[in-house]
Formats: structure tokens, C-alpha cells, sequence
């Protein structure tokens, strides 16, 4: 529920909802993953609120919550928060607070942590940095990035990475006349074509914001 009341921009409900669930996920037995999480939702809020110095300490709590277990724990209830999905987290609050190049550190090590069996986690990391490396102005390594991530999504079945996808487009549509920004804007392009008929083979339609052809 946090999660939700984030992606739609309810930052006060959001970092309640992360609070209350702590709450009450300390009435039972602890699960480390869970409450590590929660304090992420949280600083994701704070730091859309541009609350620095109290996103950097509810961060903080996310960490020692995952060092606190001495063995990974394994919930039947709860999926899975590890520590590359919380430097996943960080990092896009980092880039929320503007502070890219702590930003850029932390998508560097989500990437870094995930396997490539791991496709799906592995490519959102990888749009992530390259999102924050647009923002620094460092487009070589912005395409570097992205060209690194094509080959995973042509069959990735993920609307959300499609979004992510063209929303990496429109950053660097600005740049174009860059000759490595527009080589990789037309392999974007073109393996978003074949995404499209991916969907329309499992009726799925992504949803295109803004345009960048």
C-alpha cells in the first residue's frame, strides 16, 4: 500500500503506510527483509518531499535491518527484498534528493549484485543508471549503459520496462544530434518495435508517454 500511495503521489500516506507497517510487522516474528523494505518506501517519500537528512537516516535503518539477520530469512508471506533491491530504492531517492553521484553509486551496485539470471531486476537497474547518468550530463556513459541493457528486453515481458524504456528515450531525445546518442536511440527504437509485437501476441498494451522519433 505504500508503494502505491507513492507511485500516485501521496507522499505523506506513503511514509505513513511504511511506519504503520513496521509497526505492526514488530508484533510478530521478525522478518528483516520485510522491515528493510518498509523503511525504504519510506525514505522514497521523504526524499520526493526533498527531506535529505531524514531520507539518509531511514536509508540507514533499511541497511542495518538486512546486516541485523545473520542468515538471508525467508518468509512464506513476503517476497524477497535483498540488498541489491535496496540499493535499487536508494538510488532513486538519491536522484529524487539531486544527489547523482551518491545516485549513480548505488544503481551501479544494484546492477553489479544482480545475476544474469536475474534479467528483470538486472534491466530496471540498468535504465536507472542511465537515467542518472543523462541527469549528470555524462551521455557517453548514459548509451554505454543502455546498450549494455537491449539485448535483455527483447523478450523481457514487462510493460513497466517498456515505459522505462521510452522514458530513457525522451531524456535523451535533446541530445540527438550526438552521434552516439542517436545510434542508440534507433537500436531503442527498434527493439521497442519488437516489444510492441511481444505484447500484441499476449494482449498487452504498454503505455507510450511522449514521443522521441
Amino acid at each position: 500500500m505504500s508503494h502505491l500511495a507513492l507511485q500516485r503521489g501521496r507522499l505523506s500516506e506513503a511514509a505513513s503506510l511504511a511506519q504503520a507497517g513496521r509497526k505492526n510487522a514488530n508484533l510478530g516474528p521478525k522478518v528483516p527483509a520485510l522491515s528493510s523494505r518498509l523503511y525504504a518506501m519510506e525514505a522514497r517519500a521523504l526524499a520526493k518531499r526533498g527531506e535529505a537528512e531524514a531520507t539518509r537516516r531511514v536509508l540507514d535503518a533499511a541497511h542495518e535491518e538486512l546486516r541485523s539477520a545473520p542468515v538471508p530469512a525467508v518468509s512464506e508471506w513476503t517476497s524477497s527484498f535483498d540488498s541489491a533491491a535496496l540499493a535499487s530504492e536508494a538510488a532513486l531517492a538519491l536522484q529524487d534528493l539531486g544527489k547523482l553521484s551518491a545516485a549513480a553509486a548505488e544503481a551501479e551496485r544494484a546492477v553489479s549484485l544482480r545475476p544474469g539470471d536475474r534479467a528483470r531486476s538486472r534491466v530496471f537497474g540498468q535504465i536507472s543508471l542511465a537515467l542518472i547518468r543523462v541527469q549528470q550530463g555524462e551521455l557517453e556513459a548514459a548509451c554505454t549503459v543502455g546498450n549494455e541493457l537491449l539485448g535483455a528486453c527483447h523478450t523481457l515481458g514487462s510493460i513497466r520496462a517498456t515505459n522505462q524504456l521510452n522514458n530513457l528515450a525522451i531524456a535523451l531525445n535533446p541530445y540527438r544530434q550526438q552521434s552516439s546518442v542517436s545510434d542508440f536511440l534507433e537500436c531503442l527504437l527498434a527493439v521497442n518495435e519488437q516489444r510492441a509485437v511481444l505484447f500484441a501476441d499476449i494482449g498487452a498494451s504498454p503505455t507510450m508517454e511522449g514521443s522521441y522519433t
